[in-house]
């Protein structure tokens, strides 16, 4: 067994737990190598070298400094997305065309989220079908957005596959956010039968006694959370809506707290107890609060969230070195955070009112000539056709389709709209333009060229790796949008196209800058990418076909 430093009052805990629980679990046939993986969504290399170097947390950082594990320092890819990670650690996907978290369907017209769980299916199914059946086949995943393979029903692709399968219909139409996405129209008795057939669908029936037993302490742990952490929250939202002049998205952060940062969170920490009790082969369970926290509140204000974080991680690991045949665990993060102000509150003006000429009046502007010729377009006719471009906006990116079921190139760009070209390319928020070209990608600042190979041409704040990056994936990616654009970059923040005080997604170093906490005789010198990761883990731990028929 792997030395970890676990406090002694934690170990007993562990210890205590196991032994009360595991007469009451029907383990499952042992099945080779175990896996359990930790994933901190959004905390970034540089966010844990802060929270160690300020003291906010402590067993990861010993975990890291200890003989029996080690860090590894990893690429994001382009973009520095959650669902974009997860496809190529769970399928092996290194250009999924899973462009952003929300983008456009070209044949349907209909925004594509990835917290609709009906949309999150389809993109799992996607990948199950071009991949094969994921790294997490026979196993199991917790409050993640993709399923990975496994079958669980407490991720955002499970729900909306086990909805469907049920006859349900989960509407993007009518759902708000979040759960509520999950739940959309559908009664509450009816919810919990739904859940309760598909926990009962994974488990044996001699785990209703642990299930219950499990469940109890799971519901005080969450009314001691609730009470704990909801006067806080409330203070620090009245203190912030002033601030920031708007009360937007603070509904939906209250009901993404309570319902997914604790209800799901806690649940999720439970099911993975049982599940590493019972032997499954590999388990994945996601942290997610510095992520929706720093979204919200901004980077800063989100470390107080990593105190809870270590904790969770150190009792994950207790747990698992006290079941019979512990698996190896893992600590991996997807990508990290940048600050960010809004461009709306900057410019007085959306990012779409910007491109249909809100703020430059009668004038319409034009690109120059030069630039024209250069991009292949045979003339320039600055002058905007009927239909308004469509804007799908991620945080600091922003996705902007023309209009078609095929993606534009960039002389069809400049001959037919320059118009929305040289407004995105005379933006002061607007600090990198990129589109297809020729079968391939090019990006803009300004009107100048941008070279990845050429450090000097790549804005300040921009990473040439991460460009070089977004390129080949934007070349690779039919369903991202004709022009890419990206917020400005000044200080150590950016602007971002969505209302939010943190973003990721873009090709700055703290955005695309990952870690994995892993053991020491295992060598990760060489990942790169999420793809990467998943054919180290594969070919380690392995994957078993589902029995879900397809």
């Amino acid at each position: 067994m792997l030395d970890v430093p676990i406090r002694p009052a934690v170990r007993r805990w562990a210890r205590s737990t196991v032994r009360a629980l595991l007469p009451l679990v029907r383990p499952l046939p042992p099945q080779g190598n175990r896996l359990l993986l930790i994933f901190v969504d959004g905390v970034g290399g540089s966010v844990l070298r802060r929270a160690t170097n300020d003291r906010l947390i402590r067993f990861l950082p010993s975990l890291r400094d200890g003989l029996g594990y080690r860090e590894s320092r990893c690429f994001s890819g382009m973009p520095s997305t959650t669902t974009a990670f997860q496809a190529g650690l769970f399928f092996g996907q290194r250009y999924p065309d899973v462009p952003s978290f929300s983008w456009l369907d070209r044949a349907s017209g209909r925004a594509v989220k990835m917290n609709v769980p009906a949309d999150a299916a389809i993109i799992e199914s996607r990948l199950r079908e071009s991949a094969g059946p994921g790294l997490l086949a026979g196993g199991t995943s917790y409050a993640s957005i993709l399923a990975g393979g496994s079958d669980s029903p407490l991720t955002t692709a499970g729900i909306g596959r086990f909805l469907t399968s049920q006859g349900g219909e989960p509407s993007a139409k009518n759902a708000r956010n979040g759960l509520e996405r999950m739940f959309a129209g559908l009664p509450a008795a009816h919810i919990a039968r739904r859940l309760h057939a598909a926990q009962a669908a994974l488990r044996e029936p001699g785990d209703l006694h642990a299930q219950g037993t499990i469940h109890v302490q799971t519901l005080a742990r969450l009314l001691f959370r609730l009470g704990l952490e909801t006067p806080g929250f409330f203070a620090t939202t009245a203190a912030f809506c002033p601030w920031m002049g708007s009360t937007r998205h603070e509904l939906r952060f209250l009901f993404n707290h309570l319902g997914v940062g604790t209800l799901v969170a806690e649940a999720s920490k439970s099911l993975a107890l049982l599940d590493l009790m019972r032997g499954v082969p590999r388990t994945f369970v996601c942290l997610h609060e510095f992520d929706e926290f720093s979204h919200r509140r901004g980077p800063d204000f989100a470390m107080q969230t990593l105190r809870r974080i270590d904790e969770s991680v150190e009792a994950l690991f207790a747990l698992a070195q006290e079941v019979p045949e512990p698996p190896d665990v893992f600590v991996i993060t997807d990508h990290g955070h940048i600050p960010a102000v809004p461009f709306e509150k900057l410019f007085g003006h959306s990012l779409q009112g910007w491109l249909e000429g809100q703020a430059d009046g009668d004038s319409i502007p034009e690109l120059s000539p030069e630039l024209t010729r250069s991009l292949g377009a045979p003339k320039s006719i600055g002058r905007s056709p009927d239909s308004p471009p469509t804007v799908i906006d991620s945080g600091n990116y922003a996705h902007v389709y023309l209009g078609g079921g095929e993606p534009w190139d960039a002389a069809r760009i400049a001959e037919h709209r320059p118009e929305i070209l040289a407004r995105a390319l005379t933006c002061p928020g607007i600090g990198l333009v990129a589109m297809r070209a020729e079968g391939k990608a090019i990006a803009l600042a300004g009107s100048r060229l941008v070279d990845p190979a050429d450090p000097a041409t790549v804005p300040r704040g921009a990473s040439p790796r991460a460009v070089a990056s977004l390129l080949e994936d934007l070349a690779s990616s039919p369903s991202s949008g004709d022009l890419l654009l990206y917020g400005t970059w000044f200080d150590d923040a950016c602007v971002a196209f969505s209302w939010e005080l943190s973003s990721h997604g873009g090709p700055s170093p703290e955005e695309t800058e990952t870690f994995v906490l892993h053991p020491a005789g295992l060598d990760l010198s060489r990942v790169c990418h999420g793809a990467d990761l998943y054919a180290a883990l594969h070919t380690l731990y392995g994957a078993q076909e589902s029995n879900e028929p397809k």
